[in-house]
């Protein structure tokens, strides 16, 4: 994936526009068992959550590229509903080695 198929894609789905309308969160449901989230989203909210996903994928092959995972911070967005119970804070590789309190370093 390149800038240029990001850039285009974020034209293309009208991103500006659903900057001000879009709405996304990420709930428990309770009803079903504690271990069971559902998205609550607009259209607006689910494009701008692909497009973040789609720009991670592609940090995270740049990363690749040079052998070097880091943790890849997701902003914090006006289109994330601020009562949405799962906040995603950051994506890691699964190739990102842990280090515990010991110093000593695990696979994740």
């Amino acid at each position: 994936m390149n800038q240029e198929l990001l850039d285009s894609l974020k034209t293309h789905l009208d991103l500006e526009e659903s900057l001000d309308n879009g709405q996304f969160a990420i709930y428990s449901d309770y009803r079903e068992r504690d271990d069971v989230y559902f998205i609550k989203a607009n259209k607006e909210g689910l494009k701008l959550f692909a497009y973040q996903l789609l720009c991670a994928a592609k940090d995270l092959e740049d990363q690749e590229k040079k052998q070097v995972f880091q943790k890849i911070i997701l902003d914090e967005t006006p289109w994330v509903l601020k009562d949405s119970e799962i906040v995603l804070k950051h994506i890691e590789d699964p190739s990102m080695i842990n280090v515990s309190e010991t110093g000593i370093a695990q696979s994740s």
